[in-house]
């Protein structure tokens, strides 16, 4: 689309890519790296340390024997030599030519992944004419004062265009832009981000409370000083910059506080998450953190004076200063105020505690659900063959096939799996179906399947259950009509009330050369992350009808997984030295790695709940212990008059339970909502349930009472002859 396009001043397509790099006397080692065209990297801006990077006549078939390495790679497997340019390398079978090194800057986990070497896309000309797949990803910067909106309207009517040009391919696609930040999470991951992000502003929200109530005491404490500055010419403006002043003073001291807290606890924080293959995520404190600090605490010491400090300067100088000598004494509106922020606290406290109570909950419903599949005891392992040797037809089908009879024979496999991807995550590769005896459906109205290629022995590595028919075998080879295996979801649904066996199923793409019989019906696979849908439409068909060169290895063993990655390796290397065996480890290490960063978020947000708690209950502290200071007098006369030291009791920890019931019943609210936001962002992790709930109430209201007690036990301690003598 590039030459139709009218809003970007520069457009460059990328692509994953993974490249072998086999050197004399080094086993295999595969490199993640990205295919892109050659406007790649003058969109980006940034100049190679070493070298240069390819232009246009090297993005070109025949022409694209370069690579270009990353700094991480150059130090690591080549020693940071300054020679390295023009050096030939073995890459994917074939001799290539280093022409360049990018500088360390330039890696960026977020928006590519853990990539080290960057190569042509060198589109053929079949590639460019094959309108069948959309497997790129294009970067463009926009033209100036071209906005984002603008440039979807455009793209938005060409896709219209090329879908009335191109029914069979374009009829269902469309062009969605994404601004370049976003792209970098998915909805799950940005939801979760901005939810956290969310409960964070709560916390700070009852800080500000607790901090707002903190300097109406203080005022209280000073108004005889604030009266005696009125009545000597200072003005109202005088009197409110005065506490402002104290107050962004608290807040800037507790901004800087939390930047060191960030800087020690980024690093915890950071080595939790998962980026591809790369665990743990650089948090850097930069300009953009220290600004946003900046500005977080002037608003937080805003917000939390301004109210105190204008309430300081409207007070009755006269009637102050009448009170002056028998202590000062505060009016109802400000007690309301002071009860109402309390009552906001609780309820922020409660929402955060159930949130992050169905947060955790969601997450190990997620963790200890039922897969369908068995993920014990497995090694996982990655592969790509590259080269010339598998460029012929079922030439890779014959690489598995050697690599599997010999992983089986090996001490401790007791199966062998290869297949096009793996249940963990979902299967990567899908395609409309139509169902044999079924109306056709509507162009572009197919229903979607989930597909992957495997080989036999796939179901009984990951010991899913076959309920009907039969599983792969020999006899299903690139000379035998087509056969597919489907899981019950699918079969039911296709055929109700009907033995599913045996009938056919089609393919409106050219995936499929003829019509595919089920001979197979497993049960409905479960991936192990979140943010899949449960019981999509499942297919298999067999690796060697349809070949791939990219595969994923399982081998279900009798000993420790770990164990046979030594093995593994050597067993492929014996085959084909240049292929290298990748992304090796268990596949129960790989699912808890694929929820980390989910998990970390969970535990983040129970600390910001934690720590809403203690500031709601230090908050009802004050403001309880606060009241018992300013009645001292009132409780001295009540119990010279003859209240009961216990009605004394009761009647201060029942003012502080009132305003903690009225929180929690808001806080309830808060709850609902936030029970509603976490289904919307995903149903895996939604784990709102009424036993949570009532859990965190009764903790809040636990908290409560103890906050309340110290100061109600204080309270019945006054001397009623000290109350009375001060009186």
């Amino acid at each position: 689309h590039q030459t139709q396009n009218t809003v970007f001043e520069s457009m460059a397509a990328i692509k994953g890519s993974s490249f072998n790099l086999a050197e004399p006397g080094q086993p295999a080692e595969r490199l993640p790296g990205l295919a892109v065209t050659a406007d790649f990297f003058p969109r980006r801006g940034v100049q190679p340390i070493l070298g240069r990077y390819f232009d246009a006549s090297k993005d070109q078939p025949g022409q694209d024997g370069v690579i270009v390495l990353s700094y991480d790679l150059w130090q690591q497997r080549f020693g940071g030599a300054t020679d390295i340019l023009d050096r030939p390398v073995r890459i994917n079978g074939a001799t290539v030519t280093v022409i360049g090194v990018m500088p360390e800057s330039f890696m960026d986990l977020q928006l590519w992944g853990n990539v080290t070497a960057w190569k042509p896309m060198a589109f053929s000309d079949e590639e460019r004419s094959n309108r069948g797949t959309n497997y790129l990803r294009v970067i463009a910067r926009l033209k100036p004062g071209v906005s984002i909106d603008q440039a979807q309207v455009a793209m938005s009517g060409l896709a219209a265009q090329l879908a009335i040009a191109y029914p069979d391919n374009n009829a269902q696609n469309s062009l969605r832009l994404v601004d370049l930040g976003e792209s970098t999470q998915d909805g799950i991951g940005r939801g979760v981000t901005w939810m956290v992000m969310g409960l964070a502003g709560f916390v700070l929200l009852i800080a500000c409370a607790n901090l707002a109530n903190l300097q109406f005491a203080r005022n209280t404490a000073r108004s005889r000083e604030q009266a005696i500055r009125a009545a000597l010419g200072a003005s109202r403006s005088q009197l409110i910059n005065q506490v402002l002043t104290e107050s962004m003073l608290l807040s800037l001291l507790g901004g800087a506080l939390g930047l060191v807290i960030a800087l020690w606890s980024n690093d915890i924080i950071g080595r939790q998450f998962v980026w591809g293959d790369q665990i743990g995520l650089n948090i850097p404190i930069d300009l953009r953190v220290l600004g946003f600090t900046l500005v977080t605490s002037v608003v937080t010491g805003i917000i939390f004076g301004i109210l105190p400090a204008w309430m300081a300067s409207r007070a009755d100088v006269n009637e102050t200063l009448k009170q002056g000598s028998r202590g000062s004494t505060t009016g109802r509106s400000h007690h309301r105020l002071r009860h109402t922020l309390i009552v906001i606290e609780v309820a922020l406290a409660l929402t955060l505690l159930a949130g992050a109570g169905f947060f955790l909950r969601g997450l190990d419903q997620v963790l200890h659900r039922e897969l369908g599949w068995k993920t014990e005891s497995i090694l996982i392992a990655s592969i790509n063959l590259r080269g010339d040797n598998y460029k012929a037809d079922h030439a890779s089908t014959d690489f598995y096939d050697r690599l599997s009879e010999r992983l089986v024979a090996l001490p401790g496999v007791e199966h062998v799996a290869i297949s096009s991807s793996l249940p963990i995550w979902g299967f990567d590769s899908s395609t409309n179906i139509v169902a044999e005896g079924k109306p056709e459906p509507a162009k572009g109205q197919a229903p979607l399947a989930q597909l992957a290629m495997v080989r036999p022995g796939f179901f009984a590595t990951f010991d899913i259950p076959l309920l009907q028919g039969r599983d792969f075998d020999s006899t299903d080879h690139k000379d035998t009509p087509e056969v597919v295996i489907i899981n019950e979801a699918m079969a039911h649904a296709l055929w109700p009330g009907e033995d599913a066996v045996g009938k056919r199923i089609g393919d409106p793409t050219p995936f499929m050369d003829e019509p595919a019989i089920v001979v197979g019906i497993v049960g409905n696979l479960r991936p192990a992350s979140i943010g899949k849908p449960d019981t999509h439409f499942q297919m298999f068909f067999p690796i060697a009808q349809h070949p791939i060169n990219y595969a994923a290895i399982a081998l279900r063993t009798t000993v420790a997984p770990e164990s046979m990655t030594r093995q593994l390796r050597e067993t492929i290397a014996e085959l084909d030295p240049d292929q290298a065996a990748y992304r090796i480890n268990t596949l129960d290490n790989t699912i808890e790695q694929s929820l980390a960063s989910i998990g970390t978020a969970a535990w983040v947000l129970l600390s910001f709940a934690l720590l809403g708690v203690l500031l709601a209950a230090i908050g009802i502290y004050g403001v309880i212990a606060n009241s018992v200071a300013q009645r001292t007098n009132e409780i001295g006369i009540r119990l010279a008059l003859g209240s009961q030291v216990s009605g004394i009791f009761k009647l201060i920890l029942g003012n502080g339970l009132r305003l903690t019931s009225i929180g929690i019943l808001f806080g309830l609210g808060g709850a609902y909502g936030l029970a509603r936001l976490l289904r919307a962002i995903s149903p895996d992790i939604a784990g709102a349930n009424l036993g949570i709930t009532i859990a965190v109430t009764l903790l809040l209201l636990l908290v409560s009472i103890v906050a309340c007690y110290l100061p109600a036990r204080r309270a019945t301690k006054v001397n009623p002859i000290e109350a009375l003598r001060a009186e």
